[in-house]
C-alpha cells in the first residue's frame, strides 16, 4: 500500500513538472515573439537622415586576377553595411550602383538584403570589372539613385567608407561658399580681410553683423527662405572653423522667430528671420 502512494505521488509531482516546464517554455517564446515583433523594417530609401547617417557602408576593392590585367588593372568590390539604427534596413541587391566617369556598373545578386538592428551583412563581389580609373575618387556609389549616395569611390588602402562623403562634400562647399563670397563682393581686397577676420569674431559679433545687414531679398526686415537661412548657417560653420558641419544632414523645423537645426544628438542651432544664429549654448535671446 505505501509503495503504490509513493508511485502515485511521483507520477503526481512528474506531471506537474513537464506541465512547469511546457509553461515556462511558452512564456518564453511568447515573449521572443513580441520582442521581435516591436523591429520595424524599412527600405533604406525610406528612413530618414538620421537613421541614413547611423548606417554605415565599408566598400572593399581587390583585383580581378580573372580578367585580363594587360593594360589596366581590373577590379571587383565587396560590401559590408552595418545597421546602427533601431529598424531592420532593406536593399534590393541588384539595385547598388557604381557610376564612375569610366561606365555605370549595376550591382550583382538578386533578391533582398535584409540588416537587423545592431548587425552587420556582407555582399561578396557585389560589383565586377570595375576599372582603375573608376577607383580614384571621380565615382560615387549609391543605392537606387543620387538621393542615397554611399559612398565616393576613394579607395584608401583599398577601402572606401561612407565616412568620406561628408569629408568631401565639406570640401566642396567651403570651396563653393568661398567662390561665392568672392564674386558676390564689390571690393576684393575688403572682402579677403573680412575673411580673415571673421575665423576671430565670436558669435554675438556675427549676430550683430547680420542684423545690422539687409535680407538676401535687398528689402531690411524681409524674411529668410529656409535655402537662405540653411546657407548662411553653414557659410557661418565654415568661417568659424566648423567646417565639418554638414548643415544638408540636420534637420530643420521651423518655429515663430525662424528656424532650427537639429543634428539629433542634442545639438542644436538657430537662424533667426533676420539673419542672427544661435549656438549651441549660446543664451535664449
Amino acid at each position: 500500500m505505501e509503495s503504490k502512494r509513493l508511485v502515485l505521488t511521483s507520477t503526481v509531482v512528474l506531471s506537474l513538472l513537464v506541465l512547469g516546464g511546457c509553461s515556462i517554455s511558452n512564456k518564453k517564446n511568447s515573449s521572443t515573439g513580441s520582442s521581435t515583433e516591436k523591429v520595424t523594417s524599412t527600405y533604406y530609401q525610406n528612413m530618414s537622415k538620421a537613421d541614413k547617417k547611423n548606417t554605415q557602408f565599408k566598400f572593399t576593392l581587390s583585383q580581378d586576377e580573372t580578367k585580363d590585367n594587360t593594360a589596366d588593372p581590373v577590379y571587383m568590390v565587396s560590401m559590408k553595411v552595418t545597421n546602427k539604427t533601431n529598424k531592420a534596413i532593406k536593399f534590393h541587391k541588384d539595385k547598388f550602383i557604381f557610376d564612375s566617369p569610366e561606365k555605370k556598373i549595376i550591382s550583382s545578386g538578386d533578391g533582398i538584403l535584409s540588416v537587423l538592428p545592431g548587425k552587420s551583412k556582407t555582399i561578396d563581389q557585389m560589383f565586377d570589372d570595375v576599372p582603375e580609373q573608376g577607383t580614384l575618387g571621380d565615382g560615387v556609389i549609391e543605392y537606387l539613385n543620387s538621393s542615397n549616395k554611399l559612398a565616393y569611390s576613394q579607395f584608401d588602402n583599398n577601402v572606401a567608407t561612407s565616412a568620406n562623403l561628408k569629408n568631401n562634400d565639406s570640401t566642396k562647399s567651403t570651396s563653393e561658399n568661398s567662390s561665392s563670397t568672392i564674386s558676390s563682393s564689390t571690393n576684393s581686397s575688403s572682402t579677403t580681410a573680412s575673411n580673415s577676420s571673421t575665423t576671430a569674431q565670436s558669435t554675438a559679433a556675427l549676430n550683430e553683423k547680420a542684423a545690422a545687414s539687409t535680407s538676401p531679398s535687398g528689402t531690411p526686415g524681409a524674411h529668410l527662405t529656409e535655402a537662405q537661412a540653411a546657407q548662411k548657417l553653414q557659410n557661418w560653420a565654415n568661417a568659424t572653423g566648423d567646417g565639418s558641419m554638414d548643415v544638408s544632414s540636420l534637420t530643420v523645423s521651423e518655429g515663430s522667430n525662424g528656424y532650427g537645426f537639429d543634428e539629433g544628438d542634442g545639438l542644436s542651432w538657430g537662424v533667426n528671420y533676420d539673419g542672427t544664429i544661435h549656438a549651441p549654448g549660446d543664451p535664449v535671446q
